[in-house]
């Protein structure tokens, strides 16, 4: 829905509140060179994310391991008796697998969100 006046600079009633915030706080000032740099009085680029980028990547290694230890749980070696000696089978265990995987992506998921905290804080060092 669009009002005549949508185009031009002043307030936007906020959705989630009910109050009005001004363009200028959600885009930054005009020509500053920070325009999508605000959303709502709140800077994207804090220091403190690289702290959190180190957390994420803590986490990350942790689901790592335990996706390798849950892999090596999901198989199964079976022992079978065969006519030249004993044969070795392997039977895998889909739960185990799946958790594994899952585990993988969700490892994944966080460097990448790592990443992009740690380029948010990086920013901040080279603004000011």
């Amino acid at each position: 829905m669009s009002t005549p006046d949508a185009g031009r600079t002043g307030t936007d009633p906020s959705p989630e509140h009910g109050e009005a915030v001004s363009q200028e706080a959600v885009l930054g000032e005009v020509g500053s060179g920070e325009e999508g740099r605000v959303v709502h009085g709140g800077r994207l680029n804090q220091p403190w994310r690289a702290g959190l980028a180190a957390v994420e990547c803590v986490l990350a290694v942790a689901l790592v391991l335990f996706a390798v230890w849950s892999w090596s749980a999901g198989k199964v070696p079976i022992v079978l008796p065969g006519p030249e000696g004993t044969e070795v089978v392997t039977r895998l265990l889909g739960s185990w697998l799946a958790l594994s995987v899952a585990a993988c992506v969700a490892a994944g998921l966080l460097v990448l969100d790592a990443i992009r905290q740690l380029v948010l804080a990086v920013q901040v060092g080279r603004r000011h």
